[in-house]
This record gives C-alpha cells, sequence and structure tokens, in this order.
C-alpha cells in the first residue's frame, strides 16, 4: 500500500490511500433509498472528530491488529447501519436520499513517527488524523463515513472520524461510533439502531423542486463580525428532540446588537431561556410542516452557534484496547462565530468551551472575560 507524507507538528505523518470497506454481507437494502427529511438538509457539512487510545496493557490485544479489528469490526456495523455503506443522491421526485448501494466506508490507514503523548491533547488542531475525503467538492458528494486509523510508535492509536452532517447528528453519531466499538470487542448489539425516518415527514408534503445545485456547504458562508448597534444579531441553539417524538430542531431568537450591550446579561439569559421553552411538540410538527411547504433554510448570517455535545458520550468509546482518554471535535463549525461546550476528558465535573470568533471579537471577548 503506497503511503505519502505529511506534516503534523513538526512529526512525520505516513498515510496510506484510502480504501473502501464494504459491508461484511449483503445488507437486503440495496437498490433501496433512505430518505432524508428538510430537518437533515439545515446544516449541510462535515462533521470530524478523533479518539486517542493510549497503548494497551492487555496483553490479549497487540498493535499489530488493530487496524484489522477495527476494519472488520466496521465492515459489520455498516450490515446493521446500512445507509452508512450508501451514498448521497438526489432522486427522480428531487428529494435528496441515501442510496443504499452497499459501497461501504472510506477507510485510510495511517503511521506517525511519535509517541501518542507526543501530540498533546488539543484536538481541534489535529486535522492530519482526519481524512475527509478533499476530493469530494460539493457535500452531496462527501461519503457518510470517512475513518483514519492512525498508529503510534508506542503501541497508542487515533481514530478519526469524518461524517456528513446530513446523515448524522451528533447523537447518532456517537451511537454508531459506540455500536462499532462493542462489536470490534466480540459484543453483540442488544438494542438495533432506529433507522426508520418516516416520521420526520409532513402531514401533507407537497412535491416542491430541489435545486441542488444552489445547495451549497455552509463552509462557505463568510465571516459576521463588527455588527453595528442596529443589527440583528441571531443565536442559534441546537435541540435533541428524541423524546419529543424522536424529531430534531433549531430554535433561534433574535435581539439588537445595541440593544444586547446596554443592557444586562440577565436580558440575554431571558432570550436565551425563551428560546428554550418555545420548543414544544407543536412547535416541532409546525416547523417540519413548514420546512417541506417552503424548502426553507436557516440563514446563519450574523449567527451565533451553540451546540452542547457534553452528554455525548465520547469517553466510552472502546474497540478493545480500553476506552479512549481523549476525544473531541478537530474542527469547528464552518460558521466561525461559534461555542461548543463538552465535557472534561479528566475532569468529569468540568467543562471546556471551544470558541470559535474572528480575532477582532476574540479580543473584545478575551478583554470581558478577563482571560
Amino acid at each position: 500500500m503506497g503511503m505519502s507524507n505529511h506534516n503534523m507538528f513538526g512529526i512525520n505523518l505516513e498515510k496510506g490511500e484510502p480504501i473502501i470497506v464494504p459491508p461484511l454481507e449483503d445488507t437486503n437494502k440495496k437498490g433501496t433509498l433512505y430518505f432524508l427529511s428538510n430537518l437533515d438538509h439545515n446544516f449541510p457539512c462535515r462533521v470530524r472528530t478523533v479518539y486517542l487510545f493510549e497503548p494497551s496493557k492487555n496483553e490479549g490485544n497487540v498493535e499489530g491488529e488493530v487496524v484489522e479489528v477495527i476494519k472488520n469490526a466496521l465492515s459489520k456495523a455498516l450490515v446493521i447501519y446500512y445507509p452508512v455503506a450508501g451514498r448521497l443522491t438526489v432522486v427522480s421526485e428531487e428529494r435528496m436520499a441515501v442510496d443504499c448501494t452497499d459501497e461501504g466506508a472510506v477507510f485510510v490507514e495511517a503511521k506517525a513517527g511519535c509517541t501518542i503523548a507526543e501530540i498533546g491533547d488539543d484536538t481541534v488542531s489535529m486535522n492530519n488524523l482526519v481524512y475527509d475525503c478533499p476530493a469530494a467538492k460539493h457535500i452531496i458528494e462527501v461519503p457518510p463515513l470517512a475513518v483514519q486509523v492512525t498508529k503510534f510508535t508506542c503501541g497508542g492509536f487515533a481514530v478519526g472520524v469524518c461524517v456528513n452532517h446530513l446523515v448524522f447528528d451528533g447523537q447518532a453519531g456517537m451511537d454508531f461510533i459506540n455500536s462499532w466499538g462493542k462489536i470490534a470487542r466480540g459484543l453483540s448489539l442488544k438494542v438495533p439502531p432506529f433507522l426508520d425516518r418516516s416520521i420526520f415527514k409532513a402531514r401533507n408534503p407537497p412535491l416542491i423542486k430541489f435545486d441542488h445545485k444552489e445547495y451549497l456547504e455552509i463552509e462557505d458562508i463568510p465571516n459576521s463580525s463588527d455588527l453595528s448597534d442596529e443589527e440583528i444579531i441571531y443565536k442559534s441553539f441546537g435541540f435533541d428532540t428524541m423524546k419529543l417524538e424522536k424529531l430534531k430542531k433549531e430554535a433561534m431568537e433574535d435581539g439588537v446588537v445595541g440593544e444586547l450591550i446596554e443592557k444586562p446579561l440577565s436580558f440575554a439569559v431571558g432570550l436565551v431561556r425563551e428560546a428554550i421553552q418555545m420548543v414544544t411538540d407543536r412547535y416541532i410538527k409546525s416547523t417540519i410542516d413548514y420546512l417541506e411547504v417552503t424548502k426553507a433554510k436557516p440563514s446563519l448570517a450574523g449567527s451565533l452557534i451553540i451546540a452542547s455535545w457534553c452528554r455525548l458520550s465520547f469517553d466510552t468509546t472502546d474497540f478493545g484496547w480500553g476506552p479512549s482518554y481523549l476525544a473531541g471535535r478537530v474542527s469547528f463549525p464552518a460558521v466561525k462565530e461559534s461555542a461548543i461546550f463538552m465535557a472534561h476528558p479528566k475532569e468529569k465535573k468540568s467543562i471546556n468551551v471551544l470558541l470559535g470568533f474572528p480575532a477582532s471579537s476574540m479580543k473584545s471577548f478575551e478583554e470581558l472575560m478577563q482571560i
């Protein structure tokens, strides 16, 4: 297998050519379409995460087995999670779906010329540990899943994951990765994944034209800093509403910049609470109907994206060499104004906040927070 050289923190990293890992056996879904909802269309982007594993103290698992164990478990997981083995398409009804081709996931093997301890603990800067299919110029061309397994000289390894957010949201992605780990450890899945997306459909779905040529990645949206006092700023909160009929919706509330600056912090907090309280069962059902009729996508201009990953079980991912000692997001959302809340990897009662702001805004933020 040919290897290409990359540089990571001044450390040599050799990457093999990407291969395709197909499902281990026939999924019985080949040729079918797994339709996506209009809620899925809201955030068309790649999401990159990385999981770091220390050298194993278990003599039963050796470093040389890592790639084959993870790869074989992936092929088994793709039988159960069959849409992950497919490819996105725009169907004849001009709706987006996953074509269940049984093609498989993209897989890359890599070797680092250092120990895993030498790369530090800043996951946001670990881009070279994730393969994100750079040849894909349009979100529809991005496979549902790409995996990179990087081995270190100490026996530790990293699993870098890039998913297409049109197919995976945070919880679905975490469920898949942890199920994949269970399969690698020889365990059976006691609860099969819930893949029925019919609950996302509108009650009277009209046929609306979907122009995929105009469907651009969020990564193309420019920064929105240095707003005037009269401009509107939006706070966008991602909600996991699985308990509300397994639906997902973005609640948004807005305020005038000048008003937010002049009034006390409690005013902004009140707006946030009001936005959260808006997300009721009736609100979600109404939103599904609205998106079905209008095919509207949220405008992210002037938006601050706030997301909580605190309940995602990063620390339970285990492929047979013990749970990851460090895991997290590799890149920020494409909209630069963002705040991601994540559980601290070691201090369980603490929270890490990853902030993404333009340099001018970050300077003001540091002054306000007295950092």
